[in-house]
This record gives C-alpha cells, structure tokens and sequence, in this order.
C-alpha cells in the first residue's frame, strides 16, 4: 500500500487531482463529481493541512481560506467548472434537492461551502442565474475584436462559447436544447490560432441564435448555434 508524508509529493498528487476534477472538459464530467475521488481529495488536502502546521508551512488562515470554495470565480474558476459538469449530468439534474445537495458537495470538493453556497450551485446548475436574453447582451456588450476562448458541442444537447472582450470581460454563453451546432471554415485553421470576432449576431425568442464571423487574420471560420434556451454570465 502507498503511503507517504511528503508534502511536495501531496501536493503534486492534490494538484493533479483538482486539474482533473476542474478541467471543464465533458470527458473528465465523471472524474468531476465522483464521491470516491471527492472523499480522496478530502483526505488529502486535510494531510497536507496537518503536516503544513507541523512544519509551520504558512499560517492556519491561509489553509482555511484556500480551501474555501470562490463563487465569483469567471472562465475556468472551480465554481464554474463544477457548475458545467453538473449541467451535463443527467443523475444530478433528475434527483431530489437533498440528493443533488450531497453530489453538489462531491462537484465541489475539496472546498468547502456553506449550505446557502451549496443551494445557489443548484440554481447555477439549473440555469436560474445570469441572464437570459441575448438580444439585451448584444445591445450592451461590443463584440467587435473579442477573441473566441472555447466553443464546444456536448452529447447531452447543450453547446458552450466563451468569448474575451476587447475589455478583458468573458462572456460566458450556454445553450441548452440543441437544435443546429455549425461549424465552417474555408480553409483548414490551425490549432495555435487565435479566433477573433470580425461579426457576431445574437437573437432570442423562440429559438436562440448565435451567429458568428471569425478570423485568425488569414483563414475565415464561421459558427452558428441554435436553441431552446440559453442563459449566460459576463
């Protein structure tokens, strides 16, 4: 059985765990609220607590408020991650609120949260936070020159676009109910390219629309999504 006291070698280890848990990829959503690997990653970030204040590694406070679970964390904050794979879990969306309180803990380990934290993270799983009209973001947000962080198309119906405004701002946007997901380019890009925003179109109503004209400043690329419903964050 291993067993080590080392703290570089928990740390490396706890590191690896939270990169996997909170990567916000689909293919790690079963990694992200796994109760087996959330009860690992207790026990050993409480290790490292433990031998920290043995070896006098930073000061207690620290400790207790890096562990404590950041809500307004933006693009790529754990929060969010953990709020993205529990959309995509069909168990979390269909179980009662103690069931879903539990496995909302799980997402979120190993920080901790207050029950209130806890109850928000089913309103953000749920779509009941941010905004929803895309005609009222198109109207207050420039588009024009933003860089395209992530597009992704998800098995469960639902598609995700981030956007970094000229402004530094990111534009988290959601769909839900997936009607069309296009993607075209006229040449093949590269995979270091960095998309910009040349013309970008939003509509809501019955079907959510986005629409978009992009260029790493030789190859075109255009996007266009549609959807029951979408909700985003800025």
């Amino acid at each position: 059985m291993y067993s080590t006291d080392d703290f570089k070698e928990l740390s490396a280890l706890h590191k690896a765990i939270l990169a996997a848990k909170f990567s916000g990829r689909a293919i790690n959503d079963e990694l992200a609220g796994d109760p087996t690997l959330a009860g690992v990653s207790d026990k050993i970030y409480e290790e490292l607590g433990k031998i920290a204040e043995k070896k006098k590694i930073g000061p207690a406070e620290y400790w207790e408020d890096w562990r404590r679970v950041k809500t307004s964390q933006g693009f790529r904050g754990q929060w969010r991650t953990a709020v993205i794979a529990a959309r995509r879990d069909p168990v979390f969306r269909n179980s009662g609120t103690e069931d879903r309180m539990s496995m909302a803990k799980c997402y979120l380990s190993p920080f901790t949260c207050t029950e209130g934290e806890l109850r928000a993270f089913l309103d953000d799983a749920d779509g009941k936070t941010g905004e929803h009209n895309l005609e009222k973001l198109a109207k207050e947000q420039n588009f024009s020159g933003a860089t395209l962080l992530e597009c992704s198309c998800e098995l469960a119906g639902g598609a995700h676009v981030v956007l970094m405004l000229k402004t530094s701002k990111v534009c988290d946007i959601f769909f839900s109910g997936l009607k069309k997901f296009e993607i075209t380019s006229k040449n093949s890009m590269g995979a270091a390219a960095i998309d910009t925003v040349e013309r970008l179109a939003l509509s809501g109503g019955k079907t959510n629309r986005l629409e978009a004209a992009l260029t790493d400043g030789r190859n075109k690329k255009t996007i266009v999504i549609e959807a029951d419903s979408a909700d985003y964050w800025i």
